[in-house]
């Protein structure tokens, strides 16, 4: 949240819209007053919330500092909204190359940039919805729970 919120001052709202942090934070985080096309819901959300917010939007962040497995990297992949993610934790093992908007580092100038190129190239947003589709198909129960007969069988 950190790194968002030190973004703010360098987005360009006109060609981002705006952004919505939600979810109950660990902490108290404020958003200062003149980014008024920033909305944050700072509480637990019911399922019906989850997915209205998930459904609305055009892209999930994940400015990760770290991070181990995210079920938010799965939301992004189940729905098939693109993710800009850093490259910490397991996020890399979760998503393939092309099917998610990553960051060159950690930085509040490499979630600007990852934000603002995001935003401004179509057919690149078109190819991650692609790819997180071919994701969400390798990912079903079925698949799984094929995956893990076979390495069953094979011990």
């Amino acid at each position: 949240i950190t790194i968002l919120i030190d973004s703010l001052p360098l987005l360009d709202f006109t060609k981002i819209g705006k952004i919505i942090i939600v979810g109950e934070m660990a902490y108290p985080v404020e958003i200062p007053a003149q980014f008024n096309k920033v909305q944050l819901v700072n509480k637990w959300l019911s399922n019906e919330e989850f997915d209205r917010y998930v459904n609305e939007t055009d892209f999930l962040l994940m400015p990760y500092i770290e991070a181990t497995q995210s079920g938010i990297a799965a939301v992004s992949i189940g729905y098939g909204k693109p993710a800009i993610v850093t490259r910490v934790g397991a996020m890399e093992e979760q998503f393939t190359e092309n099917a998610a908007y990553f960051m060159f580092d950690v930085s509040v100038k490499a979630l600007v940039d990852s934000i603002m190129y995001a935003c401004s190239d179509k057919k690149k947003y078109e190819r991650v919805q692609k790819e997180l589709n071919v994701l969400s198909k390798k990912y079903t129960w079925e698949n799984l729970g094929e995956k893990l007969s076979n390495y069953i069988l094979r011990s």
